[in-house]
């Protein structure tokens, strides 16, 4: 258990997996807390091993370990909110409704937020579909003070299970800004009258649009367009396959693919990229990178898989395809190449939407006043 103490008013156990780990949640919580004001005093509780590839038997062993040193931080503590972050995926959330039911269970009065950070709809239809299981899961969370969802549908799935829709918030995620206002100014500059560069940056699984990014490329070259640049980044296991697939079509010359960035090669590559191609068609919560991407003036080309719809709104943020055809995802790039204007206006709203809605210190106030209306009620 890792207790990260200062003076403030309210007591917040903040409930997550280790900090070492990378991922959206992780990551998240590590803003989260680095950016609560002096209300807040805040205590971070580690569940999950540090190498989620455990065998099946250390794994339930880990997991009885965490319930009883749950257990004993919450009759030793005195918190004002417990804090929950789930994935609405069948493992955490059957490791979740666990820690909440005991919560439930033995502190009735005590408050619970839980902020579900991924969302599986077909679980959900799945559970739906058994009154057993909706009555199982109705008796957990209908006690919870206050429940978290990334997109409005999610509201509306809980709502279907019988969970009261008036404690169920919609809330963004967070990121972490790269830029200071004098940084912003000339972000803009430096994409003017320049070769347009598109990006793609995720992990390297099929169903995030890897593959259907390369097509786009590829057909930027077909179509014998030759001022742009596509920039590729990240890492997984589709790596391998994907710098082969870019062989084989004769892709080399025009993709670059830097592998895994962070930092300030991340900063380097948003900087230089006008473009931010998303198709993905994965089960997505609210992907961090849109909210990067925003940040850094890229104008969107995505789907609307998860939050993305929430956030990226046509013809404002960019363009929603509902389709995994590479070509349409070319062409709504190819209209935004083609009228600078219409670009320009995009880049210099998303600086500013995520400005004022997901920066970091921004985001953490909305949780905070959540905290606050949660406690009090």
């Amino acid at each position: 258990m890792n207790i990260m103490n200062s003076k403030r008013k309210y007591s917040v156990l903040v409930i997550g997996p280790p900090h070492e780990r990378m991922g959206g949640v992780a990551d998240y919580l590590k803003m989260l807390i680095s950016n609560l004001n002096h209300e807040f005093e805040s205590h971070y509780f580690c569940v999950g091993r540090k190498n989620p590839a455990n065998s099946f038997i250390l794994v339930i062993l880990g997991f009885v370990q965490d319930m009883i040193a749950l257990f004993r931080a919450i009759n030793k503590n005195s918190f004002d909110i417990v804090h929950l972050n789930p994935s609405f995926k069948i493992n955490s959330f059957v490791r979740d409704s666990m820690y909440l039911f005991m919560i439930n269970m033995f502190h009735r009065t005590q408050k619970t937020m839980v902020f579900f950070h991924g969302w599986d709809r077909f679980l959900v239809e799945k559970i739906c579909r058994s009154a057993f299981w909706t009555r199982i899961i109705r008796y957990i969370y209908k006690k919870a003070s206050t429940i978290v969802v990334l997109f409005h549908s999610c509201r509306e799935q809980l709502s279907e299970l019988g969970i009261d829709p008036a404690k169920i918030k919609v809330e963004s995620t967070m990121y972490a800004t790269f830029w200071n206002p004098k940084d912003r100014e000339q972000l803009l500059k430096e994409k003017i009258n320049k070769k347009k560069t598109i990006l793609f940056m995720s992990r390297f699984v099929r169903e995030k649009g890897v593959f259907i990014a390369a097509d786009v490329a590829h057909l930027f070259v077909q179509n014998r367009h030759n001022e742009f640049r596509f920039i590729i980044a990240g890492g997984g296991p589709e790596f391998r396959n994907l710098k082969m697939y870019i062989s084989e079509t004769g892709l080399e010359e025009y993709i670059e693919i830097p592998g895994f960035v962070s930092g300030e090669a991340k900063k380097e590559i948003l900087a230089k990229s006008d473009i931010f191609l998303f198709p993905s068609y994965f089960q997505e919560g609210c992907p961090v990178v849109i909210l990067e991407a925003m940040g850094a003036g890229l104008a969107i080309v995505s789907t609307p898989a998860g939050a993305i719809p929430d956030i990226v709104k046509q013809n404002e943020n960019g363009f929603i395809i509902d389709s995994r055809d590479p070509r349409e995802f070319y062409e709504a790039i190819i209209k935004l190449i083609e009228d600078e204007n219409l670009l320009r206006k995009i880049q210099k709203n998303n600086i500013e939407k995520a400005k004022e809605n997901y920066e970091a210190k921004i985001a953490t106030r909305r949780i905070e006043a959540l905290y606050l209306s949660t406690i009090k009620d």
